[in-house]
């Protein structure tokens, strides 16, 4: 395991040509701040940043085009059986 750990530190060093952890996380920072800036600026994050919007747009209104008729039909319930429905109370629950 410690050989394994040493040549594998040699390797990043000759590989990545860098002397101390600190300038390999530096490295790796830049790479990857270069990734994120490629993959952003791509055609495909526009399409999925567009897909998405349109997405949340189209459930914002269909939850808006079934919540305004349960809505309404709630509404007409209450209205309908206003006085109707004769509450009957319920017997005591006994203890055993």
């Amino acid at each position: 395991v410690v050989v394994g750990g040493i040549i594998g530190t040699l390797y990043i060093k000759k590989e990545w040509k860098v002397e101390s952890a600190k300038d390999l996380g530096d490295r790796l920072r830049e790479k990857g701040a270069a990734r994120r800036e490629s993959l952003e600026s791509s055609h495909a994050s526009m399409l999925v940043r567009s897909i998405s919007q349109t997405a949340d747009k189209t459930v914002k209104s269909n939850v808006e085009l079934v919540r305004r008729p349960t809505q309404q039909l709630g509404g007409h319930l209450n209205q309908s059986f206003q006085g109707k429905v004769v509450k009957t109370p319920r017997p005591a629950a006994t203890a055993s």
